[in-house]
């Protein structure tokens, strides 16, 4: 059996199990409790004058900026929604806005190279 039939048989069966579907609600509601938590984060390090309110303020943003960025990986793949554009879109806000980088640099770097040819050496 090719390598192309046994994903096919793969993707089937995975179908076939209700394993395929997009949980687009779960990801946006993650999307939302992670942003809130940068936004509250950077507003109580803005806001504190002491220095521990000011740690926890950077902690809780650090947490919210991880949540986010995370996030952005599963829209990258295309993963978070059945509309390639929604998932772009997503990819792209939560990305190159939030974390800084390029949709069109990681698409290229992971999602094409990355899992264009996973775990194999000099590609």
């Amino acid at each position: 059996m090719s390598a192309e039939a046994l994903l096919r048989e793969i993707r089937a069966e995975l179908r076939s199990r209700g394993l395929e579907r997009r949980p687009t609600g779960r990801v946006l509601a993650e999307l939302g409790v992670h942003t809130a938590l940068l936004v509250a984060g950077l507003a109580v390090f803005f806001a504190a004058e002491s220095g521990a309110f000011r740690a926890a303020g950077l902690a809780l943003a650090m947490l919210g900026h991880l949540g986010v960025t995370t996030n952005s990986h599963t829209w990258a793949h295309r993963a978070g929604s059945t509309s390639r554009r929604f998932d772009d879109a997503l990819a792209f806000l939560t990305g190159g806005l939030v974390s800084g980088i390029s949709f069109v640099f990681w698409h290229d770097k992971h999602n094409r190279r990355h899992h264009g040819s996973p775990n194999v050496a000099g590609v």
